[in-house]
């Protein structure tokens, strides 16, 4: 068998993934990177082993040593031990150890009992909003498309609100970057289309706007900040695509959290839940230890940002807007901002299609099914290319289709407003209603003439 012996900086996530690893110094960038920080004892000598996050046939030994006599005193012991998978000694003196989880023995199928809940135990809004009185943080998850989940957000704002106006809102839909443009916008200095324009609102996030505006809307209103706590998504992306956080370029490393748990109890097989459905095609490489970096890239990076925001603002409560896989509240962004800073914290979601699991939320809620009115839409999916915004598909029955607009017809104008990227028309059609009509300028190549210029007139 091998040994690889590596610097810190010469390590990869393929080479941890591919081997067990011990990691002599627990406090080193690419240890945190995978178990954050280990709370190990300041002083004496630490032996803590762990399941590799990268690969669970494989281990992992944390080492933490504040001296090289510590080491000297105990390193001769170690023999004894093999039975134990923590192990805490001070100038060779043995004060902690924990047994490991045992890998053999008989494996029985339980026949779990159903859950239920007693109805009279049930509580009013009301009585919810009052125990979400003294908390710090309250988060409000969401399906992304699920109007219900978002009036309810609204809901809880103004709650909270009332309660005490000091009060942040927290969104999972802004990238960090984009904190000055929200900024700006809430301080009444833009207007919401240059707002949506400059934070690339339809590139970066793409859902339905509407969806967020009332909230959006009552923070300006009421000056209440809005915090982006979001991760360039193009980071992440690469974390994916390329294999691991070893991908990543120095600057880019600079802007993702230092300490990174991919070992909270439970995350991985949820995780591995969320990989199956993302992963469509079986034949696809199996990159779910990449998956797994990238979906703790985003809790970590907005735990750490709820986290700077509170100990800068400590007079203020937030209450953050993430979509519920993120807001679980044993292995997603909450424990790993109690990790960063003590404070209560509350989870709050809608009840459908939940089980009744502590672990999930703190409050589920009973909420009637609703609808956002139909937007506006040209009945088209577009492409880009080379500069173009390119008709790729048209709806049989949509307005633009009816129209006479073809596959290939490149959509150059709006109502005489110019575009260039599928956004611009996004941005447009946000504005406009079902029924209302809209003069589409578009250009249709020809063979061996020059393109020809048509302005459509469009049904919504």
């Amino acid at each position: 068998m091998g040994t690889i012996i590596a610097g810190p900086d010469e390590i990869t996530d393929t080479e941890i993934a591919q081997n067990s690893t011990i990691f002599i110094d627990a406090a080193i960038p690419t240890a945190r990177a995978l178990f954050a920080e280990p709370r190990h004892p300041s002083t004496g000598l630490t032996l803590d082993l762990r399941r590799n996050p990268l690969n669970p046939d494989h281990l992992a030994i944390l080492v933490s040593a504040n001296s090289r006599e510590e080491v000297g005193a105990t390193i001769g012991k170690l023999v004894h031990y093999g039975k134990y998978s923590f192990l805490h000694f001070e100038a060779g003196k043995l004060l902690e150890k924990r047994p490991g989880e045992a890998k053999d023995g008989a494996r029985y199928a339980l026949n779990l009992p159903p859950v239920g809940i007693e109805t009279r135990q049930s509580i009013t809004y009301s009585d919810i909003l009052k125990k979400l009185a003294d908390k710090k943080v309250v988060y409000v998850g969401e399906e992304h498309t699920r109007y219900e989940d978002h009036q309810l957000q609204l809901q809880v704002i103004r709650g909270l609100y009332a309660q005490n106006p000091k009060l942040s809102i927290g969104m999972e839909m802004f990238h960090k970057a984009d904190q000055q443009t929200i900024d700006d916008y809430i301080a009444a200095k833009i207007d919401e289309t240059t707002f949506l324009r400059q934070s690339k609102y339809f590139e970066k996030w793409g859902f339905d706007y509407r969806y967020y505006r009332d909230i959006i809307n009552f923070a300006r209103i009421n000056r209440l900040p809005v915090i982006a706590l979001n991760l360039d998504k193009q980071i992440v992306s690469k974390v994916y695509k390329e294999n691991g956080v070893s991908a990543l370029t120095a600057q880019e490393k600079e802007a993702i959290p230092e300490n990174r748990d991919l070992d909270v109890p439970g995350y991985q097989n949820r995780i591995a839940g969320v990989y199956k459905n993302h992963r469509q095609d079986p034949q696809e490489p199996d990159r779910f230890k990449a998956f797994l970096q990238s979906q703790a890239l985003w809790d970590e990076t907005m735990a750490e940002t709820i986290a700077t925001y509170l100990t800068a603002h400590p007079e203020e409560r937030m209450v953050v807007i993430a979509g519920q896989g993120h807001v679980v509240k044993n292995d997603a962004i909450p424990p790993r901002v109690a990790r960063r800073l003590a404070v209560d914290q509350a989870i709050i979601v809608n009840a459908a299609d939940k089980e009744i699991d502590a672990a999930l939320a703190d409050f589920l809620v009973f909420l009637t099914p609703a609808e956002l009115p139909p937007p506006a839409l040209l009945g088209v999916i577009l492409k880009e290319d080379n500069g173009n915004v390119i008709v790729e598909k048209l709806s049989p029955h949509g307005g633009a289709n009816l129209a006479g607009i073809k596959e290939k017809d490149m959509i150059v104008a709006l109502d005489d407003h110019e575009i260039k990227v599928i956004a611009d028309l996004k941005l447009l059609l946000l504005y406009k209603k079902i029924g209302e009509k809209v003069n589409v300028r578009i250009k249709r190549p020809r063979t061996f003439l020059a393109d020809k210029v048509i302005v459509i007139e469009v049904g919504l």
